[in-house]
């Protein structure tokens, strides 16, 4: 799909890719599901127009629109969101940064002079 700067808040590729690695907040995703709901809606109510629906086919096209959104928006709210971090231990992971003084350097004082 084409970025269309009057309806898209980024890139659908975009999106797409940081929904499979995980890193879209729940923020983010739901800006864009209104964002795409209002604009669908929109184009919905044309069509329905365009196409002289009567008020209940109208609002039936709605509601199916509206339960296939929703299901959509609880598919991607479990795909895209990662879950609750992990708790913070004490521990911590043997992979995580930690300081580090040679022993070469250990018995120095610190530094006190002008530059």
């Amino acid at each position: 799909l084409p970025f269309n700067t009057s309806h898209d808040r980024e890139n659908p590729a975009d999106t797409t890719a940081r929904c499979f690695t995980k890193t879209l907040p729940p923020r983010d995703l739901k800006i864009s599901f209104d964002t795409w709901m209002d604009r669908a809606l929109f184009l919905l109510e044309r069509l329905c127009t365009s196409y002289n629906l009567t008020p209940d086919e109208e609002k039936d096209a709605k509601d199916n629109f509206l339960s296939v959104w929703s299901d959509t928006y609880d598919v991607a709210k479990t795909v895209c969101v990662a879950g609750k971090p992990p708790p913070i231990t004490s521990s911590g992971s043997p992979r995580d940064p930690k300081a580090f003084t040679p022993e070469s350097i250990s018995g120095l004082g610190g530094y006190t002079g002008y530059y």
